[in-house]
């Protein structure tokens, strides 16, 4: 049975009565207990319905309530199989995070092993390139008393011009590998020929 308002007046001990709504079925104050929960079901279908009512009111309460439930299983099926897909998805972004975090690493390892190599291969061209220009001291005759002879702590023998002199008779110096194999050993010894040469203050990093 259907439970509707009914207007009736309720009997009082003097002339006059007072008219109030009961439930037709209930017989309680309108609206009754029952009602309420009616209205609170049909916004529920309504809502899930997404049609403000219009099903319930057309196909019955009986099978709105059965498709409502139909619908609302098939959405919380969908939502779960949503957040599953989030998740795997969560795990392969993380996993490729972690490989490319694996990755920057190595290519940092090998930056820095070919920047030593590259570092180490330098140096060594450097010093290939010192040890062919290195200083060649040029001497004059001494004037120690006496001259040295070979052997002596300290002489020096000059083979080109064979004498014997000490560091007392050092003159100037020239870079070996810039002078000349012809060119005469003078205080006049041109200034890419002197000590140290362009190339040695190049590879030291010294102006001039």
């Amino acid at each position: 049975m259907s439970h509707l308002p009914i207007v009736r007046k309720r009997p009082m001990l003097w002339p006059d009565s007072v008219e109030e709504t009961f439930c037709s079925h209930c017989d309680d104050l309108w609206p009754c207990e029952v009602h309420e929960l009616q209205e609170k079901l049909n916004n529920l279908l309504a809502v899930i319905h997404r049609d403000g009512g219009h099903y319930t009111g057309e196909h019955g309460l009986n099978k709105s309530v059965k498709d409502a439930m139909l619908i609302s299983s098939e959405r919380i099926g969908l939502e779960a199989k949503r957040l599953d897909d989030l998740a795997r998805l969560r795990m392969a972004f993380d996993q490729h995070k972690e490989i490319d975090r694996q990755e920057i690493e190595r290519l940092h390892v090998k930056v820095k092993r070919l920047e030593s190599r590259g570092i180490e291969d330098m140096r060594h061209s450097i010093n290939a390139a010192l040890a062919l220009h290195h200083e060649q001291r040029v001497y004059d005759e001494c004037d120690c008393p006496g001259g040295h002879a070979e052997g002596d702590a300290g002489a020096i023998y000059i083979e080109d011009d064979g004498y014997m002199t000490c560091e007392k008779g050092y003159s100037y110096s020239i870079c070996f590998d810039c002078h000349t194999a012809d060119g005469a050993c003078t205080e006049d010894t041109p200034t890419e020929q002197a000590w140290p040469c362009r190339n040695v203050k190049a590879l030291r990093g010294e102006d001039g």
